[in-house]
């Protein structure tokens, strides 16, 4: 009987205009199941909990296809149930929105909204699920921090020496405390010492944290919400925790600016800034210095704000060293210019050497004998039979320095050969006699 009924009331609603509103029923609706199966789908179920008590909550749902695709067209019948509150079925079409106003003190805590979703004409069922919402007896809410123009709700990490925007945001989605009369006390601390800020109707302070530490902020929060000519108290605290951090700052190098290939040499790297930081370097051949983070391994300086850097110099060239170091709340880097000369061998610098050397004593003993030379110059010539004694004296002293130029050469090649092949050979008898 109930069977031919229903299907009575189908035809009816098919050969009629159908309703557009909300059906409001403490009864189920008769679901035959000999009617052909349709396809099930997917719903997709959420609120816009938590919400205060007294204020309105507001439940949401979307069909999709089995793919997970939002549903494009179809009537369905969307059943919320709240089994201690409430049983709503709304008649729509593939999405469905409800609200409902949870004011008795007894429903403080979580609640479980059951959908279950029909097709319409033949009330087949399409697909069900389940939402949880939190009624809460105070104000919702959390702290929000800015620097600048821009929010920042994903860190608790900040700059020192910097104006800090702290708001107090209360959650409230169906403007509940649009009317209400709200009063802000602040409390800002940390272990050391306390800082105490008193504000009426502020939800939002500037502050200013010049010591690096971690501190604590509380916001107490007092409402009264007009509500049937009298004004319902609300009571809310948000608390968050922020940790303050001096940036890099007075970051300098120090090292030689002037090298020859093959040498290796320390640079210094100092700055100030709250630990831990992070140091990178970079070392190209080139006068223009690139970012040291590029394919950079940072290493970590946990202790103090200095490193070591030892560099090994093997081309010749203008070369930069940029260093950069970065904390939690900032970066900063640096760079040198090191010009690196190409090493002359050894055995090339020993030839020049030698000959260095042996042109210096040629031009002592050169000097020696012109000056013996014009000395002789000097002396009064005595003439004896008409002899030639001042050409054959002339010829005598250029022999003379022949000679001893040759020797020089050969006592200095002597001397050369013997220490290059021992440095460190003791000193022999003849060499001493010598």
């Amino acid at each position: 009987m109930n069977i031919i009924l229903a299907w009575c009331t189908v035809v009816v609603c098919i050969s009629l205009h159908r309703p557009t509103e909300a059906v409001h029923s403490t009864e189920a609706s008769a679901r035959p199941e000999s009617f052909p199966v349709f396809v099930e789908g997917k719903v997709h179920v959420s609120n816009d909990g938590p919400t205060i008590l007294g204020s309105i909550a507001t439940f949401y749902a979307r069909l999709l296809d089995n793919d997970g695709n939002d549903l494009e067209s179809g009537e369905f019948l969307f059943i919320w149930q709240d089994e201690s509150y409430f049983e709503y079925e709304d008649l729509s079409n593939t999405t469905s929105n409800f609200t409902w106003k949870y004011s008795k003190d007894k429903a403080i805590g979580e609640h479980t909204v059951q959908l279950t979703v029909y097709y319409y004409y033949l009330l087949k069922r399409y697909a069900d699920s389940t939402t949880f919402i939190n009624i809460t007896e105070t104000i919702n809410g959390q702290l929000e921090f800015a620097e600048g123009n821009a929010t920042n709700l994903n860190s608790d990490i900040f700059e020192s020496n910097k104006m800090l925007q702290i708001i107090a945001s209360l959650y409230d989605p169906s403007a509940y405390f649009e009317n209400a009369d709200i009063i802000y006390e602040w409390k800002i601390w940390n272990m050391s010492e306390s800082y105490q800020l008193v504000t009426v109707n502020k939800p939002r302070i500037s502050f200013n944290f010049t010591v690096p530490d971690k501190y604590e902020i509380d916001v107490f929060i007092t409402a009264f919400v007009p509500e049937d000519k009298i004004y319902l108290k609300k009571l809310g605290n948000f608390n968050s925790s922020v940790l303050i951090k001096d940036k890099v700052s007075n970051l300098q190098m120090t090292g030689s600016t002037q090298v020859t290939t093959g040498e290796t040499r320390q640079y210094q790297i100092t700055c100030n800034a709250s630990l831990p930081a992070y140091l990178c370097s970079h070392l190209s051949l080139n006068s223009s210095c690139m970012n040291a983070v590029d394919g950079c391994v940072p290493v970590e300086l946990n202790d103090t704000c200095s490193a070591m850097i030892n560099l090994q110099f093997n081309a010749s060239g203008t070369h930069c060293l940029s260093v950069n170091v970065s904390n939690d709340v900032s970066t900063s880097g640096i760079g040198q210019n090191i010009k690196v000369k190409k090493e002359i061998p050894h055995e090339k610098a020993v030839s020049i050497t030698i000959g260095v050397l042996f042109g210096v004593v040629c031009c002592i003993i050169s000097l020696y004998l012109v000056a013996q030379q014009v000395k002789k110059s000097r002396r009064t010539n005595i003439e004896v039979a008409n002899f030639d004694f001042q050409q054959n004296e002339s010829g005598s002293n250029f022999r003379m320095f022949t000679h001893n130029v040759k020797e020089t050469w050969k006592l200095f090649s002597s001397k050369m050969s013997s220490k290059q092949a021992t440095e460190y050979r003791p000193l022999m008898q003849e060499d001493r006699d010598l």
